[in-house]
């Protein structure tokens, strides 16, 4: 709900409740402003009929703590919802593997003594292949559609709010990517971020480093055997300042613009190798460091978590830094 309709939500609830039920909005939202517009009506009418109404100061400051009051209210039920969400998506993400390992449990306990033991393995392949058959949702043809998309929006470093709604719509044409395990994340993520039509900062830097981690995986099934081509990046003499209580102070020993070669951790505990040419180290509000490259081996901007670096090296001099 944006913040001029919540203003005249307060200040003049009959005409913009007519606005809040003519746009997009969830059903709360409707439900809160109605039950507003209803419960302002009732002051109004008792101000009115008062003797005092005539007070101006009274009105003045009456509208100014409605005001604070509605926000505060719809605030806190969008914190509310936001959280109930994103524990239902953990539960299930969490809840999945296990429904699986249970079915592979079970079937096997079906068989009579005398034939469980040649049985049991055909049966745990043949589940398994299932399972797997299952899982692969997307088709190539979709997965090279979504990571063309995931470059174009990756192309200026940044993730806006148009560009994450074009992802989201991607996610509902094709539901299916929703369930795959190369996808799933990525889509349960931005679902969750868009539901209040609101994307901040930190948010737009999580989906930027899902959306590179996905790159990264689609290019490493369809270009395991091919050679990448190198590209200069523009260089620069700039030094980073980072804390030393953060325990990532050797970043602060290395230069925009320069070649580095890196171990890379991603967030399946795989160390892959990295050479990149630095261009951007940034911090969150939550503390969280991210450098941001150009990734001579990918032939793309990408973004990596420092804290996941676990080895970076001078490609000219050959210093090592961690």
């Amino acid at each position: 709900m944006k913040s001029w309709l919540k203003i005249g939500t307060v200040v003049a609830p009959v005409p913009f409740v007519f606005f809040v039920y003519k746009g997009n909005h969830p059903m709360w939202v409707k439900t809160l402003s109605t039950l507003w517009t209803a419960f302002m009506c009732l002051l109004y009418l008792g101000m009115i009929i008062s003797p005092e109404s005539n007070d101006l100061a009274n009105l003045i400051t009456f509208n100014i703590m409605a005001l604070f009051a509605f926000f505060a209210c719809s605030g806190l039920i969008t914190l509310v919802k936001k959280s109930i969400q994103k524990t239902n998506n953990n539960n299930t993400i969490n809840s999945q593997p296990k429904d699986i390992e249970t079915q592979l449990e079970r079937k096997p306990a079906s068989n009579s003594p005398k034939t469980s033991a040649p049985i049991q393995p055909k049966e745990t392949n043949t589940s398994a292949a299932q399972s797997s058959a299952e899982q692969e949702l997307l088709t190539p043809r979709r997965e090279k559609a979504l990571y063309n998309l995931a470059n174009k929006i990756l192309e200026d470093d940044v993730v806006d709010l148009e560009e994450s709604k074009k992802l989201r719509a991607w996610f509902k044409r094709y539901p299916e990517s929703k369930e795959d395990p190369k996808t799933k994340e990525l889509a349960a993520t931005v679902e969750l971020y868009l539901e209040d039509k609101v994307l901040d900062n930190d948010e737009a830097l999580h989906l930027f480093v899902l959306l590179t981690d996905f790159c990264d995986g689609f290019e490493e099934r369809e270009q395991a055997n091919e050679k990448p081509k190198k590209k200069p990046a523009p260089t620069s003499g700039k030094r980073i300042n980072i804390k030393e209580s953060s325990g990532l102070s050797f970043l602060n020993e290395l230069e925009l613009g320069a070649q580095y070669f890196m171990n890379y951790k991603d967030a399946a505990g795989k160390v892959s190798d990295r050479e990149i040419v630095l261009r951007k180290i940034e911090q969150n509000a939550s503390g969280a460091t991210y450098v941001k490259a150009f990734c001579l081996m990918r032939n793309s901007i990408r973004t990596f978590r420092a804290d996941r670096i676990t080895g970076i090296c001078n490609v000219e001099t050959g210093e090592a830094f961690v």
